[in-house]
């Protein structure tokens, strides 16, 4: 795996990790959501780049849509 896809796992995993999130959950996230980040790594879209703490309130966005989703 690309050393920089790793760093940029673990500064989001910490972000995580201080919002509170178990480390399980936050493993799952590095599973489920790992072409998203392979994506952000140290490139910009559109003149946009996603830090660690962005990319972690979009996954946990995305996780709350797939919640709304399966409830509905």
């Amino acid at each position: 795996m690309d050393k920089k896809l790793v760093l940029y796992k673990e500064k989001v995993g910490k972000f995580l990790e201080s919002l509170g999130f178990e480390k399980s959950t936050i493993n799952r996230y590095m599973i489920d959501y790992e072409d998203d980040m392979r994506k952000f790594v140290g490139a910009s879209r559109d003149g946009f780049i996603a830090t660690p703490e962005i990319m972690g309130r979009m996954l946990l966005r995305q996780e709350w849509e797939k919640y709304i989703e399966s409830i509905s």
